[in-house]
Order: C-alpha cells, then sequence, then structure tokens
C-alpha cells in the first residue's frame, strides 16, 4: 500500500512544471516547423544558382529576349521615323544581337549584384549592363546587312553615280553599287540616327551603363531615402533565414532533451511526449504545403493574365522555386512522421521485452 502510494506521488509533476513543459513543449514543435521552413527556404530561394535554373529551365531568357526585341524595335522605329533606315534589316540586326545568351549572362549579372547586396556585401546591389556596347553592335549589325544587301547589287554606272549625293546617300534605297565601304555605313548610320539611342529614350552618349545607381537617381536628386535603404530590413532578413537552421536545430536539440529528461517523470514517458510532438507537426506541415500551393496558383493566375511575353515563363519559373519549397517542406514531414513513429514502436518494444523480463 505504501509503495503504491509512495509511486503516485512520484508521477504527480509540479504546477510550475507542467508551465515550463507547456513552454519547452511549444518552443520544440516551432523549433521543428521553423527548421522545415527555413531550410526549404534556403533551398529555393537562398542562393543565386536555384533562381537561375528556374529562370533558364522556364526559358525565361528566351521569353525576355523576345520581349526585349519587340519594345526595342517599337522604340528604334520612333526614334527613326524621320530617317530612312530599313526596319526589316533594323529587327534582323536585333535578332542577332539580343539572343537568349545575351540576356541569360545579363540577368546572371543582376541576381549575383542582387545577392551581393542581400549579403550584406555592399549597401546596393553590384551589378552594370552595358547597353552602350548592346547598341554599338545593333548599328554595327545594320551596317553589315546593309552592307551586304550593297554588294549584291550591280555596280553604279557613271551616270547613276553623279546622280548621288555621296554626302547624304540613302543607303538602304540604293539601285546600285556606288562602292560605299563599311565604316562609311556605319558612319551615315549614326548620321541618320541623329545619335539617337536605339535602346529608347533616357539614354546619352557615353553613360549608356545601367546599373543599380539608377534606380536611385531620383531619390537622390530629390533628398529623399532611396529604395534600398527602405528595404534594408530584406538583406538583414535573408542573412538571418541564411544562418537559422542552424539555430534551429539547435533548438530543437535542447528542447527534445529538456523533455525527455528533465521536465518528465521518466524517460519513457519524456520520449513519448517528444514522438507525439514530432507526429503531430508532421502532420501539420501538410496542410501548410497546400496552403503554400493555393496561394502560388493564385497568384500566378493574376500574373497569367498580362499581356506581355515574359509574365508566363516568369510564373513557370516561379513554380519551380514554389515546387522545390513544397518538396523540402514534405521531406520534412516524412522526416518527423517517421521520427515519431520509430520512437514510439521502440518504446513499445522495450516495454514488451521488460514485461517479458518480469514475468
Amino acid at each position: 500500500m505504501k509503495t503504491k502510494e509512495a509511486k503516485s506521488k512520484s508521477t504527480i509533476v509540479p504546477l510550475w512544471k507542467r508551465f515550463i513543459l507547456a513552454l519547452v513543449g511549444l518552443l520544440f514543435s516551432l523549433s521543428l516547423i521553423g527548421l522545415a521552413f527555413s531550410v526549404a527556404f534556403n533551398r529555393s530561394v537562398g542562393n543565386p544558382d536555384t533562381i537561375k535554373t528556374s529562370l533558364s529551365r522556364a526559358e525565361v531568357h528566351s521569353a525576355v529576349a523576345k520581349q526585349i526585341k519587340q519594345e526595342i524595335n517599337t522604340q528604334a522605329e520612333d526614334s527613326i521615323n524621320n530617317t530612312n533606315i530599313d526596319k526589316d534589316i533594323l529587327a534582323k540586326a536585333l535578332g542577332f544581337v539580343i539572343t537568349e545568351q545575351l540576356v541569360e549572362n545579363n540577368l546572371n549579372r543582376v541576381i549575383d549584384g542582387t545577392y551581393v547586396w542581400l549579403e550584406g556585401k555592399n549597401n546596393i546591389p553590384q551589378f552594370s549592363i552595358d547597353l552602350a556596347d548592346i547598341e554599338g553592335r545593333i548599328k554595327d549589325r545594320v551596317a553589315e546587312l546593309a552592307s551586304q544587301r550593297v554588294k549584291k547589287l550591280p555596280a553604279c554606272s557613271l551616270l547613276e553615280l553623279s546622280r548621288i549625293d555621296l554626302d547624304n546617300i540613302d543607303i538602304f534605297s540604293l539601285t546600285c553599287n556606288s562602292g560605299i565601304d563599311l565604316a562609311s555605313l556605319s558612319q551615315r548610320i549614326d548620321q541618320l540616327t541623329n545619335d539617337q539611342s536605339l535602346l529608347g529614350e533616357g539614354i546619352e552618349g557615353a553613360q549608356k551603363k545601367f546599373t543599380a545607381r539608377d534606380l536611385i537617381a531620383n531619390d537622390q536628386e530629390a533628398g529623399e531615402e532611396n529604395i534600398f535603404e527602405r528595404l534594408a530590413v530584406v538583406p538583414k532578413s535573408y542573412q538571418a533565414l541564411r544562418f537559422s537552421p542552424w539555430i534551429l536545430v539547435l533548438l530543437s536539440l535542447l528542447s527534445g532533451a529538456l523533455i525527455a529528461t528533465k521536465l518528465s517523470t521518466n524517460l519513457r514517458v519524456g520520449m513519448r511526449r517528444v514522438a507525439i510532438k514530432s507526429l503531430v507537426v508532421g502532420v501539420g506541415l501538410i496542410p501548410l504545403i497546400f496552403l503554400s500551393k493555393f496561394v502560388f496558383q493564385k497568384a500566378s493566375e493574376e500574373v497569367s493574365g498580362q499581356q506581355q511575353l515574359i509574365y508566363g515563363p516568369l510564373v513557370d519559373a516561379g513554380g519551380y522555386i514554389n515546387s522545390m519549397f513544397n518538396k523540402t517542406l514534405l521531406l520534412f514531414s516524412a522526416l518527423y512522421l517517421v521520427v515519431g513513429i520509430v520512437i514510439l514502436i521502440l518504446l513499445k518494444n522495450n516495454r514488451d521485452s521488460s514485461q517479458k523480463t518480469s514475468t
């Protein structure tokens, strides 16, 4: 009788201990959830290579190249409306210069430069797109194509040459080969465009390089806080998320150990609590995965309604990233479920073997 009373007293957990047990149990569950989400974040958007791969798989570079060519062609036509530059030659030149590889190289620079900012190595993203070089290559290609056209023409007669004003030659409507060379063609094309940009307004002379500083130029002129200063919390959050898995692993192990040993009447009870919480978190992650899919689907439906060429591939790229995020959550869900089930099976086997030994 005394033995039973002593045993019942030993199993009574004080109120303060129950309160601490509840807090540590909550910390354990939140640590497991946070660990799953932080690892999913790091796998999906935590490094630039994942973003680059997603963009490549979704053929975003090809779509962006088409979009750029379409817009540049429209802007260029507006810039040269008063000239005789052949629109078909211009379109071919754009197709030759604005390639998928060119877009990929420049996008990769932007992505790498943005991650430099996210990692706290600089206060603004570090990238540079040489628009002057791109425009120069377009003009050179126009001159080359114009030269090929002229070379196919029959040689001009003396009468035809006498009618051609070499200072104001219309190289795109020539009906005979006047003997003009490629260098002269390039110079003439510059004259025809009157030094206007084929890449649109706001791009002047030697300053044709696009950097992150161009995004903050207007804010600086107005004396306002620039966009990267307003987004200063983003790099800090990114860096915290990159490091958080290690902290969350440590918290999970410490809180789990406290539940199993110090805050439970015995190790068996403590391990059973750890197993049940692991199972609950594993099951709880599943609806969160479906919620993530649902939110992305709704967001992609909004974007897909836009007309621009790049929106569809961008949604596909986002889909790859979202899929990687959800697969990581599913992996952790399975891991927590397996850990919980294994612990319960081991506890059951241990109890059965103990009963057999006692009998």
